[in-house]
């Protein structure tokens, strides 16, 4: 049995609940004679990522004992937010910890998280976790890391430090990999993100109308401006209005509207931020 037929079964459950029972037993029978771990896996995330968390709990139970990052990222994210589980912190992050332990980055920004909101605590204080987290974050590439979340949670520990080129350069580091997540991926979570990352740059540097990008417009205060920038030789102009912005004959009330929902060529805005320049104030 190989992955596409997975999808097929996973989907059929999905689609067609009454015959649930039945397609569920075709599918352990089918896991049971493949007697490979990672399949079930496969199979438990696909019914995470649809939302089928009692089935995704079903599969990830199967392969408990053999420390896929993913069971314990996912499991203890089942159990934190209350998925088609009781809700319960102390297993969410007692699943984080472990999974921490057998290296995922993903399970140790959960559970800093944790930590930081009091609901959780380790051996180490918070402080201390985040600073364990960034040196050990900081080489990765793979964008689906944590990178700019454990970044921006160690910028926002350092701010009392006063030391700012320090924290403007973690900060820049983030938002390029963010950037690239959000031209691959394109979330409304990792947007929310950049949002945050942005106006805590701004807390720590000034604003500067002769440098700056798409994603600085975050920080504009609402005010009347026009900015100009260009992509493939062509000026576009986004207006900015005290209760509103215009871009390309469209209407966007807020700030978080627009870069969720503008467009340039058929594609997102932000998924061509990389192909955006000459971004200056003209009015």
């Amino acid at each position: 049995m190989n992955r596409n037929k997975i999808i097929e079964l996973v989907n059929a459950c999905n689609q067609n609940k009454k015959q649930n029972n039945q397609t569920i037993e075709f599918l352990d029978d089918l896991l049971w004679k493949e007697k490979d771990s990672t399949l079930v896996l496969t199979c438990a995330n696909l019914f995470y990522e649809s939302g089928n968390y009692e089935l995704a709990k079903y599969y990830y139970d199967w392969i408990q004992t053999y420390h896929f990052k993913d069971y314990y990222e996912k499991m203890g994210n089942l159990y934190e937010n209350g998925y088609s589980l009781k809700k319960d912190i102390q297993k969410a992050g007692n699943l984080y910890l472990e999974g921490y332990k057998y290296g995922s980055l993903k399970c140790g920004y959960q559970l800093s998280e944790l930590i930081r909101k009091g609901e959780y605590k380790i051996d180490k204080e918070y402080s201390e976790f985040i600073d364990e987290l960034f040196h050990k974050i900081k080489k990765e590439h793979y964008l689906e890391e944590p990178l700019p979340e454990i970044f921006i949670r160690k910028a926002q520990n350092d701010l009392s430090k006063e030391n700012r080129k320090s924290i403007i350069k973690t900060l820049n580091y983030a938002k390029k990999f963010l950037e690239q997540r959000i031209l691959f991926m394109n979330s409304e979570s990792d947007l929310k993100l950049m949002k945050e990352l942005i106006l805590l740059l701004y807390e720590v540097k000034e604003w500067d109308w002769k440098q700056f990008d798409l994603f600085d417009l975050y920080f504009i205060p609402e005010k009347e401006w026009v900015i100009e920038f260009k992509h493939k030789d062509t000026v576009y102009q986004i207006h900015f209005y005290k209760k509103g912005i215009e871009f390309e004959d469209h209407i966007y009330n807020t700030i978080d509207e627009f870069f969720q929902y503008a467009t340039l060529e058929n594609q997102f805005l932000v998924q061509n931020s990389l192909d955006l320049y000459g971004f200056k104030k003209v009015k």
